[in-house]
Order: C-alpha cells, then structure tokens, then sequence
C-alpha cells in the first residue's frame, strides 16, 4: 500500500485535494484499506458459489467486479 501513497497524492493535487485533508486520508489506510490479491478476490467469490466472474474496474486499490449466483 506504502508505494500507491506518491500515486494517491499526485491525483489528490491534481483535484484540488488540500494537504491537511489528503494527510488525514493517508492516516486512515491502515484501519480502511485491506488490499487483496485478484487470486484471493476470485477465491472468495468462487467459495460462495459466484460464476462468471469479471473485473470491470481497476483503480489504483480499488476494483470492481461482476458476478453472477448460480
């Protein structure tokens, strides 16, 4: 997650993001952001019986999937 931090602040900067704010945000990865691999992701969707699995949206930590039950 420590190497996403430069990433993460250049587009805060780039939106206008206000240091202090962008602080406080960092401050909170620990307790807020758990980082999965794609293998575990599809692993756990797959243990509870979701099919057809696509990731439609990958940015910087966060993804977005679609799956399908039965």
């Amino acid at each position: 997650m420590q190497q996403l931090i430069p990433i993460v602040s250049a587009y805060w900067n780039a939106m206008g993001l206000s240091l202090p704010k962008q602080e406080q945000l960092i401050e909170g990865f620990d307790q807020s952001v758990y980082p999965l691999s794609e293998t575990s992701i599809l692993s756990l969707l797959e243990q509870v019986g979701l099919q057809k699995i696509i990731r439609f949206y990958t940015g910087l930590w966060v993804s977005g999937w679609l799956a399908f039950k039965g």
